[in-house]
């Protein structure tokens, strides 16, 4: 996932796996032919152009201040998380376009809570003639709906987002856990952000015995 960071490790086979002919003998309760799948979404909810009301750019980079912990720090558009400020807004039933920017050499998988969306565009400064797995990571169906991509290292990927009948603050983060709990996290308020719960003004209230 470092595609040659200084400080981190090359590329290694983490596993193996063999694929044999045989037989087991745990098999699907039902025959495969019998099994019935839930479609996805209906065609006609792709998301058009025309839909799509505003574009909003979203950076993921790092810091390498030693003085400051935690370190490395992990940044959203500059800046680490913070549960008690609003960084992105929305409204139900829109569209929105996000254009997804990584400043780093190594990957980092968006992943927005409550909502989902198709990706339009990927891209990357990189060679794949360099780094063949790349040529994995920018493959997508423009059809597609995620809640997750991967955005590539040194790269970009432009998302459009349908936001539904969630209402209320939720987050995006990146996904890996060491980036995301390091501050690699925004979040997102869909609707009037007329009352936002912040913690510390609810364990006031409960020490003041109101709720």
């Amino acid at each position: 996932q470092f595609f040659d960071m200084y400080g981190h490790p090359h590329d290694q086979i983490l596993a193996t796996i063999v694929v044999e002919d045989n037989v087991r003998t745990q098999l699907p309760t039902i025959p495969i032919s019998e099994m019935v799948f839930t479609p996805g979404y209906p065609e006609e909810e792709t998301i058009q152009a025309k839909d799509v009301v505003s574009s909003e750019t979203i950076v993921f980079s790092m810091g390498a201040d030693r003085d400051r912990a935690p370190f490395p720090q992990y940044y959203v558009n500059g800046r680490p998380f913070n549960p008690d400020r609003i960084d992105f807004t929305a409204h139900p039933e829109e569209a929105k376009e996000y254009i997804l920017i990584n400043a780093n050499n190594n990957i980092h998988p968006f992943h927005i809570h409550a909502n989902r969306f198709q990706v339009k565009e990927m891209g990357s400064e990189l060679s794949q003639e360099k780094y063949p797995s790349l040529k994995h990571v920018l493959d997508f169906d423009p059809l597609d709906w995620r809640d997750t991509v991967v955005v590539p290292p040194s790269g970009r990927a432009r998302i459009w987002v349908q936001y539904k009948n969630y209402t209320g603050k939720t987050v995006f983060h990146c996904h890996f856990l060491a980036h995301e709990d390091t501050g690699m996290m925004s979040t997102l308020f869909i609707g009037e952000p007329d009352y936002v719960f912040r913690w510390k003004d609810h364990w006031q209230m409960r020490s003041e015995g109101v709720v």
